[in-house]
């Protein structure tokens, strides 16, 4: 199939799309049998996704960087890997 062809059955397959959203109201039929949805979006529905996202933030960056800040650096950063403590070069 060419490009223009491509973009010719686009557009028809548009149309005939919106041939049926105009011939039929969306409450009584549904298209394809699939349930009607309307969204209402509230003040405390955006204050409660504020709220949520806030606090997942937190608790996923503040916690982990807090526990990181208890811990002593030289004694963290002193093995090389597991437990094992780093070789001298010097001897």
């Amino acid at each position: 199939m060419r490009p223009h062809e491509k973009l010719d059955a686009s557009i028809k397959a548009i149309k005939i799309n919106k041939e049926r959203s105009v011939s039929s109201s969306p409450k009584d039929s549904p298209a394809d049998g699939l349930p009607v949805w309307s969204t209402i979006v509230t003040i405390s529905s955006i204050l409660l996704a504020f709220v949520v996202s806030i606090s997942v933030g937190l608790i996923f960056g503040i916690y982990p960087a807090v526990k990181a800040a208890r811990l002593d650096p030289v004694k963290r950063f002193g093995t090389n890997s597991g437990n094992r403590p780093r070789e001298n070069p010097l001897g």
